[in-house]
């Protein structure tokens, strides 16, 4: 990681992140859209539909659903908020229904990117939030209601960042040829808990630093 690149062409360009949220009771919906895009409608399930972007180019990194109305799934959004580089952008959109199992850890990990709202929520409010990691509470672009839906934007503007280069190599080998699989970054294994096991062995990489966040990280196929 000695080499650094550089995307000059993004310096200055502006991009907007809408988020909006209506939970069971004002439409059930959520959405998040990066400029005109929307990040995708089989991307929002009940709870909290997180979607993360690079604070230095705006660009979406990582979407995903935790479904807090159902016990245990609050820690699992804890410990993802808690992997997060500082200063990464979230944003977060609820539909149907995200706080009836939603711990006081939980609130606090919205707390972390800026939320001054999240105290306020009810059952099936609707909250639409743009924060990010390491941010005063109260610092975030969020609306909340227990009443109506909700959205919210904010524009990031790219700067010019120099992102260490970085080489990543997936290998699969099926039963029959091997019978393995391993992902390496700049020639080293990638470990992680549990090891490489059948299924699919999935890594995810921060692109601009090149350090892994695994994040479910093997579906075992049990047939």
């Amino acid at each position: 990681m000695n080499t650094t690149n550089v995307n000059p062409a993004r310096n200055g360009v502006t991009t907007t992140v809408q988020v909006s949220s209506a939970g069971y009771n004002h439409g059930n919906s959520a959405s998040i859209r990066f400029n005109t895009q929307d990040l995708g409608e089989n991307f929002y399930n009940r709870g909290l539909n997180v979607a993360v972007f690079d604070e230095f180019t705006g660009q979406p990194i990582f979407g995903t659903t935790f479904d807090t109305f159902n016990s245990g799934n609050s820690e699992s959004f804890t410990q993802f908020v808690s992997t997060l580089p500082l200063g990464r952008i979230v944003a977060i959109a609820i539909k149907d229904d995200a706080n009836f199992n939603l711990s006081e850890r939980g609130k606090r990990a919205c707390k972390s990117l800026g939320s001054r709202l999240i105290d306020d929520l009810q059952f099936r409010s609707s909250w639409a939030i743009i924060g990010q990691t390491g941010a005063a509470p109260g610092t975030a672009t969020e609306k909340l209601s227990n009443q109506a839906a909700v959205t919210c934007s904010r524009e990031i503007t790219a700067t010019k960042v120099s992102v260490p280069s970085f080489t990543i190599a997936a290998t699969s080998a099926g039963n029959n040829w091997g019978n393995m699989a391993q992902v390496t970054c700049n020639g080293e294994l990638v470990f992680f808990t549990g090891g490489y096991q059948r299924g699919l062995n999935v890594v995810v990489f921060d692109p601009s630093n090149g350090r892994h966040i695994v994040i479910g990280a093997i579906l075992i196929n049990k047939d």
